[in-house]
């Protein structure tokens, strides 16, 4: 008798336990869900109303998404005010990149004047017959090498592929020398042109602060014209 006691015991219990199973068990389904959401985006009391609406769209696209759900973005409303809000700065910084081209190209047109205004000064005091060269690229670069005692041939190095702008380079480099020594001054300043901005010094030192200022006896002829 005791021994039949003991084996219907075990099978009550397990017949008033068992349908208290599942409720157990989504209780803990819904608490785990309750402490990831906390986790990922916890909320504060003072959130604002949109922050509190934003975190429980993104809450709700997590889950989708952790549990193989479609992720749409679209779910996430963003307020109209908040977007007024971002509409100013995106303004802000498209004049603020529409300024610094401007100020770029602004810039290099300054450069280039003033490096033509200078090699076109130097052309005159040196008796250079054309120093209109000096206002256009290729020709100003002739007009360097011939000013500098070079064959302004060199110039067809630059079809070289690579090195042929390093070549062109090098002798415009000699040129500067050259026309340093003749301006009074010694030819070793020239290499502060390897310096960049060094170059727009020496062409003011050259063109309107020259140490030597006797005119040139011979005229300098560019080669095109023979």
């Amino acid at each position: 008798m005791n021994r039949i006691k003991s084996l219907l015991l075990p099978i009550v219990l397990s017949v008033f336990l068992f349908p208290l199973m599942p409720i157990h068990a989504q209780y803990d389904l819904e608490e785990v869900d309750e402490i990831e959401q906390e986790e990922s985006y916890p909320i504060n009391e003072e959130d604002t109303e949109w922050d509190l609406d934003w975190r429980e769209d993104a809450n709700d696209l997590l889950r989708d998404y952790e549990v193989g759900g479609d992720f749409d973005l679209e779910k996430i409303d963003i307020d109209d005010a908040y977007m007024e809000k971002l509409t100013p700065l995106a303004k802000g910084l498209a004049v603020l990149g529409v300024g610094i081209w401007l100020f770029i190209i602004g810039l290099a047109i300054a450069v280039y004047i003033f490096s033509a205004l200078a090699l076109s000064k130097i052309g005159k005091e040196m008796s250079y017959s054309n120093p209109w060269f000096a206002w256009l690229p290729i020709l100003s670069t002739i007009m360097l090498f011939q000013l500098g005692e070079q064959n302004p041939l060199l110039i067809l190095l630059t079809l070289i592929p690579a090195i042929g702008p390093f070549l062109v380079g090098v002798f415009s480099i000699i040129s500067f020398m050259k026309i340093t020594e003749k301006r009074g001054y010694d030819k070793l300043l020239a290499l502060i042109v390897l310096t960049g901005i060094g170059t727009y010094i020496l062409l003011y030192l050259l063109a309107w602060k020259p140490k030597n200022t006797s005119s040139q006896p011979e005229v300098i002829k560019p080669a095109i014209e023979g």
